[in-house]
């Protein structure tokens, strides 16, 4: 998957629209003007690189959310933490989980 960096919003069609904005180069204005707050859920799924850019305006528009954190334990080692808001997210979070062996998985 390329980085939609220069582009701010790329669309991926396949089981489900995929929607994938990088707010690297944009703030939260950018995020809006595009309407992706509105894409959320309706058509498909939004996903966004440094999504703190947007944390109040997603909470405050009250749309389930999943959060990712991706921390570097070494060269060859990440740590995913997920945490999520709302029932949605909560189901799609549990969905996931079945993609991951369990010996990938913490509590």
């Amino acid at each position: 998957m390329l980085s939609p960096t220069y582009v701010l919003m790329r669309e991926y069609v396949g089981g489900v629209r995929l929607f994938h904005v990088d707010l690297y180069r944009a703030d939260a204005a950018s995020f809006e003007e595009i309407g992706a707050l509105d894409l959320a859920g309706h058509t498909g799924m939004v996903v966004v690189e440094w999504g703190e850019k947007i944390t109040a305006m997603i909470d405050s528009a009250g749309q389930d959310h999943l959060d990712l954190i991706v921390e570097k334990v070494d060269d060859h080692t990440r740590l995913l933490s997920f945490s999520t808001t709302g029932e949605g997210a909560s189901r799609h979070l549990e969905d996931a989980k079945g993609l991951f062996p369990a010996s990938a998985r913490t509590p």
